[in-house]
């Protein structure tokens, strides 16, 4: 709290004056207290972060050992940054101890110092080279929102230690624990991959008995809970945040002041543009039963080449864009939205969507691919730091849908229809991609206007759902500029057939068997019989540096071998000298794909080391 000097000085002089006139004998004045214009929090831990050493050779494992005592700090800060990234799901959507959510200052804010230098330990019987580390940040935000967020913080001084469990190497954590650690609740099956585990990671999974939508797994149901998985597949770090209500001070506030409101009268939605440049490109096989064909999401069955890509809608507004309620998980109670058609139910994924979300484009021509996709708009992390931004909001379980000032609605680049499906589009030549937010206007970037009994107005569009009913628009009074800032668009290379993010280069820190980047697709189609128990002997030559073999599917319509991930391959190992690999023959997938046909991807097992030829003969 500030207090009032001069308002201070004028109590002392007021008291002096009634004791020496003969008034009333006052011992103790009240200072007038004025209340704070906004709060600021500081949010700290300590932790261990390193590099897992487990699938490697003794030999490999002395020269990693080696690098990593070479490298910089910036490549130690970059790992603490990804562990530090797996406390989002249970900050932005409300943790152990929180009344709501309570999420960490943007990145931008965060102070990071390495504490020791690197060592080699055992943790949880994980072989591993670890380094220390301190990380700290200052939250701004309105004067009531700590303590909304967390009792203890409603007061200055408040302290508040939240527990997290954390994986000591942040790196490949889905291909060590598999879907123990990943709550999926509210998102569709399939709706993640191992590249984007940060906005899924929570340590409170355990095992279920059946898959649902409101539990953690919808996809598989792992035998081990996520820190039993942590233990047995990484190695397991217990640390805690610390969250700590601090006195008002504008000198601090200042200079962690960030975001600027355009609509000071309502909301504004706005595109990141640094979530949508973080595409890549990927195979997919799609069945005729899948829902991405139900939903359009792609051009056919088969094996589709896609453009997947993140996208988020951040309000830069200074009220909440509310949506309102939405009979999500299909009870049956019907709402507002959905008798006007916003909202329509999808009887495949089993919950309902928002086709007028967003549209995604990509190319300039007669092969130009477009789609609509959306299902829940909600919150997922707070990108702006300032007074007019709460650190919590009652848009949660995809049932009261909406925005918060300051938030972003964060749709990553594994969701199942995420995408856009080229297949059919000439490689080779550089493509505008493009995505508009709230094409139709029917999210109210604006005033919502009601009648009399305070329910929603709404007006006819020439709009149709998929099933042909008409939509209504929520009628509003939209903010001025509310288009102007609702495109954002970049020029993406389209890459050859069979290429993909798994053989584009790798980014520093990613190295080994585990790694979805940096390999080489050979596109040459090996048959096998299917069903069938294959065996390879793999050979580099002598004097060679150590080579990663992948097995994986071929595709008979394409003739050309899938850049497949860790965990969607066949097989895979090192090869030093010489490696025996065995792996199931494909089976048949329809009637084009019959199976029978795999190929190989290769690359050094570190990705700054020179490629080797490797040679791979069936064995009898």
């Amino acid at each position: 709290m500030r207090v009032a000097t001069r308002s201070s000085a004028f109590s002392i002089l007021f008291v002096l004056a009634l004791v020496s006139c003969g008034g009333p004998t006052i011992t103790e004045s009240p200072v007038p207290v004025i209340p704070d214009p906004a709060a600021l929090m500081r949010t700290s831990m300590e932790s261990t972060v390193g590099v897992v050493l487990d699938e490697l050779s003794f030999n490999q494992r002395e020269r990693l050992v080696g690098k990593l005592k070479t490298k910089s700090e910036s490549f130690w800060k970059d790992r603490a940054i990804r562990q530090i990234r797996l406390t989002s799901h249970r900050l932005n959507f409300g943790g152990t101890g929180m009344k709501k959510q309570s999420p960490l200052p943007p990145e931008q804010l965060w102070s990071i110092a390495i504490r020791t230098e690197p060592k080699r330990e055992t943790i949880n019987g994980h072989d591993t080279v670890t380094v220390s580390y301190a990380f700290s940040g200052v939250l701004l935000t309105d004067t009531d929102s700590p303590g909304i967020s967390i009792t203890e913080l409603g007061q200055i001084g408040g302290i508040w230690d939240e527990p997290f469990q954390f994986p000591v190497d942040p790196e490949f954590v889905f291909q060590r624990t598999g879907f123990a650690c990943m709550n999926e609740s509210q998102f569709p099956p399939n709706s993640f991959d191992a590249e984007e585990v940060d906005l899924f990671f929570n340590q409170r999974c355990r095992t279920e008995q059946k898959l649902t939508n409101t539990g953690c797994h919808q996809t598989a149901l792992p035998t081990l809970s996520c820190p039993q998985a942590l233990m047995s597949g990484i190695g397991k770090i217990d640390t805690s945040m610390r969250f700590e209500r601090l006195p008002w001070d504008a000198t601090i506030a200042d200079a962690v002041r960030i975001g600027k409101v355009t609509n000071p009268e309502g909301p504004d939605l706005v595109p990141s543009m640094e979530e949508f440049v973080k595409h890549r490109f990927n195979y997919r096989y799609i069945p005729e039963n899948s829902c991405t064909i139900v939903e359009s999401c792609v051009g056919g069955t088969g094996w589709r080449h896609l453009l997947q890509f993140p996208t988020g809608d951040i309000n830069v507004g200074a009220k909440p864009l509310e949506i309102g309620r939405v009979d999500y998980f299909n009870t049956h109670s019907g709402t507002v939205l959905s008798q006007h058609g916003v909202f329509e139910f999808s009887a495949c994924h089993g919950h309902y969507h928002f086709s007028e979300y967003g549209s995604f484009t990509v190319g300039n021509g007669s092969d130009t691919v477009s789609h609509k996709n959306a299902f829940c708009l909600q919150p997922s992390g707070r990108v702006w730091n300032h007074e007019l931004s709460p650190l919590h909001h009652d848009f949660v379980d995809c049932i009261d849908q909406g925005d918060a000032v300051g938030w972003i609605d964060e749709y990553k680049m594994g969701l199942e229809c995420q995408w856009l499906d080229i297949s059919d589009v000439k490689p080779n030549r550089d493509l505008p991609l493009s995505f508009t937010t709230n094409p139709e206007g029917l999210l109210c970037e604006g005033t919502l206007k009601k009648n009399a009994q305070g329910r929603q107005k709404f007006e006819r569009t020439s709009l149709k759902t998929k099933h042909g009913d008409p939509v209504d628009r929520p009628v509003c009074e939209q903010y001025s500029a509310w288009k102007e800032n609702n495109t954002i668009s970049y020029n993406v290379h389209i890459p050859e057939k069979g290429e993909s993010y798994v053989t584009d280069t790798c980014r520093e820190g990613l190295f080994g068997p585990l790694r979805n980047c940096g390999l080489k697709n050979a596109k040459i189609l090996h048959e096998c019989v299917p069903g069938t128990k294959v065996r390879l002997k793999c050979n580099i030559p002598a004097k060679s540096v150590a080579q990663v073999v992948r097995i994986c599917e071929g595709s008979r319509a394409l003739q050309s071998g899938i850049p497949c991930t860790y965990n969607d391959s066949l097989g895979s190992g090192v090869v030093e000298t010489s490696k025996n690999i065995s792996f199931i023959c494909p089976a048949a997938r329809d009637g084009i794909e019959t199976g029978g046909v795999y190929s190989l991807l290769t690359g050094s097992l570190f990705p700054d080391e020179a490629t080797t030829e490797v040679t791979c003969v069936q064995k009898e």
